[in-house]
């Protein structure tokens, strides 16, 4: 909204983008309320939130972990077209 604001848009384009954000914020305020009234019937529990909390916790160590390995891991290499190789994922050197 303040792009569109910004820059007085006009047109088919911002006439579309202006529904489909309508929609989606329709959407996430029903998805909401249903969210919350089934939370209200089956009732408060501290594993509502540890579960996501350990999930997303761990997903942030397991990648802090995978970049600081990678960054050893191409500390070591010299050529650039061996780092493009290690950071797709596979390796076309020559030994």
């Amino acid at each position: 909204m303040a792009v569109i604001r910004e820059y007085k848009a006009r047109g088919p384009f911002t006439s579309t983008l202006l529904a489909v954000v309508g929609l989606d914020d329709a959407a996430c305020i029903t998805l909401f309320t249903i969210v919350v009234a089934v939370v209200g019937i089956k009732g408060f529990s501290t594993e509502m939130f540890t579960t996501p909390l350990f999930r997303v916790g761990g997903s942030i160590i397991f990648g802090a972990v995978l970049g600081f390995i990678m960054v050893y891991v191409l500390k070591l290499v010299k050529d650039r077209h061996e780092v493009l190789a290690l950071l797709v994922g596979r390796f076309w050197g020559e030994k």
